[in-house]
């Protein structure tokens, strides 16, 4: 949990700041020690991986996604749809598929990355008749063979 909190960039300062003294990089590290860096976009709001999908054991995206993002679930209360209280639309491979209800019939090992796109980059990216309020959450699966 405290890697999310550690940027590559806060790190690289702080190895730094070791190195300009008298420690060397030897003199910090066991023998044979390894220190590992997370990728910079191992974890994010608005993206989901496979491996992070595959990491919670849960076999549909909606309850995987409840788990590991549960704020993309939710009602967008300041969305002002006429409709009322709108949640994110789904799309998979950029087809519009309907509501949350449609996560749970898409199998986890499907999925190579889910996205969350705000209503204004939704907007952008699928148009003016994007049903797209409260977001939309994008579904890329893999290819068929």
């Amino acid at each position: 949990m405290w890697q999310r909190a550690i940027t590559p960039g806060v790190l690289i300062a702080a190895v730094s700041a070791c190195g300009a003294g008298v420690a060397r990089g030897n003199d910090l590290w066991p023998t044979g020690a390894m220190m590992i860096i997370p990728a910079r976009d191992e974890w994010s709001a608005d993206r989901v991986a496979h491996a992070e999908l595959m990491s919670v054991d849960e076999t549909s995206v909606e309850t995987a996604l409840r788990r590991l993002r549960p704020e993309w679930m939710r009602i967008n209360p300041s969305s002002l749809q006429i409709e009322g209280l709108a949640t994110a639309s789904v799309f998979v491979d950029d087809m519009y598929t309907g509501g949350l209800e449609t996560l749970r019939l898409i199998p986890v090992a499907e999925v190579t990355d889910v996205r969350f796109l705000s209503p204004s980059i939704a907007h952008d990216r699928f148009g003016a008749g994007c049903r797209c309020g409260a977001g939309v959450i994008l579904v890329a699966t893999r290819p068929a063979r």
